[in-house]
């Protein structure tokens, strides 16, 4: 078997990108998908079929670096602005560019991976 790259996606249905390493878990790898976006508008953690624009967002890990536990994501907007999880306006500015009402959420860090199900 031959690897060829790594992709990681910091935020679920934002492109992300290619990493040098990962970490698996028994999850996956560290880091995918540990961040993800609420509805406020129809409730739930949403993806790309319910939020097609989030393909238009990018997202990595602030600073490159990092698997996730505690980690910043650094977000790239479709405009080309770049806004970060602990930012006190990142949900504003992500809802404001989807044009529907998000909150930005990270996995709890005790793992309950029932807090992203519906």
């Amino acid at each position: 078997m031959r690897l060829h790259e790594i992709w990681r996606y910091p935020v679920k249905s934002m492109t992300g990108g290619t990493v040098p390493s990962a970490e698996l878990h028994t999850l996956g790898i560290a880091g995918d998908r540990h961040w993800a976006v609420r509805s406020e508008e129809i409730g739930g953690i949403r993806g790309a079929k319910k939020l097609g624009g989030l393909m238009l967002f990018a997202a990595e890990f602030a600073q490159g670096t990092g698997t996730a536990e505690g980690m910043a994501v650094a977000i790239t907007l479709p405009d080309g602005s770049v806004v970060h999880s602990n930012e006190a306006d990142v949900d504003a500015r992500i809802s404001a560019a989807l044009g529907h009402r998000v909150t930005l959420e990270s996995l709890p860090t005790d793992g309950n991976l029932e807090h992203f199900r519906r």
